[in-house]
């Protein structure tokens, strides 16, 4: 007769267990048994929670070296000391020339600068810093709050040159007047339109946390501010968030994964501290063969002799003893005590690999790598070096080119319409107007921070090679350091008349490669030499496309 399997209680069976397709649905095994997450959308798992995973999180950043290491390591390589545009209008759209566009690009590129660099900080509404400093506050709210609001003034009578001026908004203050239930229409503060789209955004007057009320400034009053200006195409608030779920009408912090591990890291570490402090402090004490009350009332219960003129004793002599030899302290103790040594066994064995896994986990989920939240490059080389650093960059481009398209490019919009207004920019006659061509004037790229060299010479000549092979340019060998490659060629020129001028002669940098002549012998080669080949193969290739009726290629040696 055959019985079928059971569990331990005799009436289970076993085969039960088994009924799920997926290891992750099963609800009998002992791991998922009690593990039932609700089904949520983006806005009912971040609304209802945000303000106190918010206050968490700038609290770790306020007080943790290592959420304030990391934020700052991250926004070194999205933002550093700023942004440089690279304006490259799209010139097949507009109907332009290459060289026409170009000459567009440099007055876009020249207004901007002028903008973004005054020294009066007109770009920014309260003055106090340049359009890069601002990118900087709007990247930590970004990076900390998951989103960065900026809201755009038109301000031509303030005495600047250009009416844009801008002024970062803490998402704080962002929420539903008189903190209304979210409905399908407002949601965080954000008024919707009939496809989501954002209508309007309801922002508190003040901090909800400054008790100090005006009438300006009253954190239980709202403005509501239309997300574009009426009549117009200019967005009136530009809202760049992290976007990690469809729906999200708000953005989710970058610590709030890691915030509970975070804290359980700082709480370690402090009582870590606080033990090795006091058992560097209490490092001795001396025993005492009495304890006077508990002494005396053994010896003497009814009141008799007491132990008082010991203990008398014992205080007055160490007042008193003082003995010492060439300066240092001789310790000499009363007759009857002892000296007790404390045994330090502080720091904890086990809490520099707590703390190192702490920190890959903080770091993994910053995008960036160990060694750059701790700072401790002691257990690298060069492979695993460029492994990691490559690694992140990858993730430090997608953040920036994010970053850029949400802020950065919005303003660069507004900033552009302004300079064609003003005549700063002149649009040729048979190219399509501004807004009517918005994408393909706007074009452009962003340089920012140098990705750096861990071996600089063979990067070097590694750069030159991809150059040589035709899979890279000088304008991206330039951008991956950081500079322009229009300002290196200009300084370039500039330096070499310099020299001619002076009768200095012409210096050979360079000498990094070995090349094969005809007759199969080998002799080094300068950028000057190879420059010149470089050039006469292109002049070669411009007469044989001549001569055979094509256009010359356009940016190539004529």
């Amino acid at each position: 007769m055959n019985k079928s399997l059971v569990a331990s209680d005799g009436v289970t069976p076993l085969r039960a267990s088994m009924t799920s397709s997926h290891d992750a649905a099963s609800s009998r095994s002992v791991e998922m048994s009690d593990y039932y997450p609700a089904l949520q959308s983006a806005d009912a798992a971040l609304l209802p929670e945000r303000d106190m995973m918010q206050g968490r999180a700038w609290d770790q950043y306020r007080n943790s070296g290592w959420a304030v290491s990391g934020i700052q390591k991250l926004r070194d390589g999205v933002v550093g000391a700023g942004l440089r545009l690279s304006s490259k209008p799209d010139w097949k759209s507009l109907n332009l020339t290459f060289e026409q566009s170009r000459d567009l690009g440099r007055e876009f590129e020249r207004g901007w600068n002028a903008w973004s660099t005054d020294p009066d900080f007109y770009c920014d509404v309260e003055r106090k810093t340049d359009f890069n400093g601002l990118c900087a506050v709007a990247f930590n709210h970004y990076v900390l709050d998951g989103e960065a609001i900026c809201l755009p003034y038109w301000l031509p009578d303030r005495g600047g040159k250009y009416a844009l001026a801008l002024q970062i908004v803490d998402p704080d203050r962002l929420c539903n007047p008189n903190n209304q239930p979210e409905t399908s229409y407002m949601r965080g503060g954000v008024e919707k339109g009939k496809y989501g789209e954002p209508v309007a955004y309801h922002f508190r007057n003040g901090h909800p946390s400054d008790i100090w009320m005006d009438n300006a400034h009253d954190p239980f009053t709202w403005s509501r501010v239309p997300a574009y200006v009426r009549g117009t195409k200019r967005r009136g608030v530009i809202h760049a968030f992290l976007k990690d779920k469809a729906g999200a009408t708000r953005g989710r912090g970058l610590f709030t994964p890691i915030l509970e591990r975070m804290h359980m890291e700082r709480r370690w570490s402090k009582t870590e501290l606080q033990s090795a402090l006091i058992h560097a402090v209490f490092a001795a004490f001396v025993k005492s063969p009495f304890d006077q009350h508990m002494a005396q009332s053994m010896l003497d219960p009814q009141g008799g002799a007491s132990l008082s003129p010991y203990q008398d004793a014992r205080a007055g002599y160490h007042n008193k003893t003082n003995l010492s030899l060439d300066g240092a302290r001789i310790p000499k103790l009363f007759p009857g005590e002892e000296l007790q040594l404390l045994r330090s066994e502080r720091p904890n064995n086990g809490f520099a690999a707590f703390e190192e896994s702490c920190l890959r986990y903080f770091a993994s989920s910053m995008g960036i790598s160990y060694e750059q939240i701790s700072m401790d490059w002691s257990k690298v080389n060069y492979s695993s070096a460029r492994a990691a650093l490559l690694e992140v960059w990858k993730h430090i481009s997608v953040v920036r080119a994010e970053f850029v398209r949400d802020f950065v490019q919005q303003v660069y919009v507004l900033l552009g319409e302004e300079l064609v207004e003003r005549g700063d920019v002149n649009i040729p006659d048979g190219a399509p107007a501004y807004r009517d061509a918005l994408a393909a004037w706007t074009r452009a790229k962003w340089i920012g921070p140098a990705r750096g060299y861990i071996d600089p010479t063979k990067e070097a000549q590694a750069s030159e090679m991809r150059m040589q092979s035709m899979l890279s340019t000088l304008e991206d060998e330039a951008a991956e350091q950081g500079k322009d490659w229009e300002e290196l060629t200009e300084q370039r020129r500039h330096e070499l008349q310099t020299l001619s001028d002076l009768g200095i002669p012409r210096p050979e940098w360079s000498v990094s490669s070995v090349e094969t002549d005809e007759n199969g012998q080998t002799q080094a080669t300068t950028v000057n030499a190879r420059l010149d080949r470089y050039e006469q193969r292109m002049q070669a290739l411009q007469q044989k496309a001549q001569s055979h009726g094509l256009s010359p290629l356009a940016g190539t040696v004529a």
